[in-house]
């Protein structure tokens, strides 16, 4: 089972997310930098792990009101499945502080 870590880096002309996850126990996959788009507010980032991929899930307030779910799927070697998100969950009002695990089948979001 990998071990994966998301660090939150950010300064006034960077914003980014950076990915270690060590799909063996000898070593540690190339860093990925996950790009957050200019002017978005996007939080509380979560990872994981499966079938050779990861999944990384935010608290968005892209549509201006209320937090939503989004998600990218991401390659070890740093590829951006998923370049804009994808809605992980929309519903009325307030998605906030996801957590995400790989099931041995498919990821599950909370």
């Amino acid at each position: 089972m990998p071990i994966i870590r998301v660090v939150i880096l950010q300064s006034v002309l960077l914003a980014f997310w950076v990915i270690h996850a060590s799909w063996a126990a000898d070593g540690l996959s190339p860093l990925i930098l996950l790009p957050l788009h200019e002017g978005r507010d996007a939080y509380r980032p979560a990872a994981g792990a499966g079938a050779g991929i990861f999944l990384v899930v935010w608290q968005d307030l892209r549509k201006g009101k209320d937090y939503d779910v989004y998600g990218v799927r991401v390659t070890p070697e740093g590829t951006l499945l998923d370049p804009e998100g994808i809605v992980v969950c929309a519903e009325k009002g307030n998605q906030a502080n996801p957590q995400v695990t790989w099931e041995g089948k498919s990821f599950v979001v909370v």
